[in-house]
């Protein structure tokens, strides 16, 4: 119901119609296909992508609470494809330029130092800016870089590819706001005991989650091996003291 001033505007801007006490929802050409060129499907299109922007940037309890699950993609793609860049693999890297507040024209050492300010400033989102790393050193093909992001992945730290392999691995949506512990370990006891040969493949995929949502929980459970584990995660899923 549109109760305030606000509430109207926005309704009339998005093409909403009053008709007596009734309000008359837009009418979008639906039998268009992509790419869209109907003004009206344009508008609404653009709405719904920045409210759905919007709602990603709210706390996790919150977009759980809406049950809409969407997740931004790059339009590094059709950008590329629009320039005739599709080959050019150091523009492929230009997406992650931005993540570690560098410039493309930066010499190896000031992307080096960029990546550590970041990971010291903000420890939460180091997957992010270690897939950044690797993206620049991959399209500069930077040896330099390279053997840092080595280092840094032998010393335990995770990029955002790597997380998102171990969901798809689990076959868990990484983008979905109703995961918690509990499912995605009963997701990896549904999988190692189906598939046990990749156990210890699968067990490296609870491992990343578990850190990258700083679950002792889930790195507690990879960390075990066989029905220890499942016990141990039984008896923490019932509440119930183990003996």
């Amino acid at each position: 119901m549109i109760k305030t001033r606000a509430q109207q505007a926005i309704s009339d801007y998005v093409g909403f119609k009053r008709e007596d006490d009734a309000w008359l929802v837009p009418q979008p050409d639906v039998s268009q296909s992509p790419p869209i060129s109907n003004p009206v499907n344009i508008l609404l299109d653009d709405v719904e992508k920045e409210l759905l922007a919007l709602l990603l940037q709210r706390p996790d309890d919150e977009r759980r609470a809406t049950k809409v699950e969407y997740a931004l993609s790059t339009a590094t793609r059709d950008l590329s494809r629009a320039l005739g860049t599709e080959n050019c693999e150091e523009l492929d890297s230009l997406e992650f330029y931005p993540t570690l507040g560098a410039k493309l024209d930066f010499h190896d050492e000031l992307i080096k130092f960029s990546y550590e300010r970041q990971i010291v400033v903000d420890p939460g989102n180091v997957p992010y800016y270690l897939e950044s790393l690797q993206g620049i050193a991959e399209g500069r093909k930077s040896e330099d870089l390279q053997t840092l992001v080595a280092i840094e992945a032998s010393s335990g730290k995770v990029s955002a590819g790597d997380v998102r392999k171990a969901y798809k691995l689990l076959d868990l949506d990484f983008g979905s706001p109703y995961l918690d512990d509990d499912l995605i370990i009963g997701s990896f006891q549904s999988r190692a005991t189906d598939a046990p040969r990749q156990e210890p493949e699968l067990r490296r995929a609870l491992q990343i989650i578990g850190q990258d949502r700083s679950s002792q929980k889930m790195q507690s459970i990879a960390s075990r091996s066989g029905f220890s584990a499942f016990i141990m995660w039984l008896f923490e899923a019932q509440s119930l003291p183990v003996i």
